[in-house]
């Protein structure tokens, strides 16, 4: 991302009312770091999925499915 980073741009999400109840999923080829400072942080909740690159078709299909079940 050019223009911000992604951790930017999930904190700007959930500091919305209009857009903080919309599940993400966090896709980064950063290690199992990211996932845990993005969990530790206190200001905002964790996302709603994490997955690592490369991305397994079957898992974030899953994942979208699991998150979208009851809306």
């Amino acid at each position: 991302m050019p223009e911000k980073s992604g951790s930017k741009l999930y904190r700007e999400i959930k500091a919305h009312e209009r857009s903080k109840s919309i599940p993400v999923i966090i896709v980064t080829g950063v290690s199992e770091d990211m996932r845990k400072f993005l969990s530790s942080r206190h200001q905002i909740p964790p996302p709603d999925g994490y997955l690592s690159k490369p991305v397994n078709r079957e898992e974030i299909l899953g994942l979208i499915q699991k998150l979208t079940a009851n809306r």
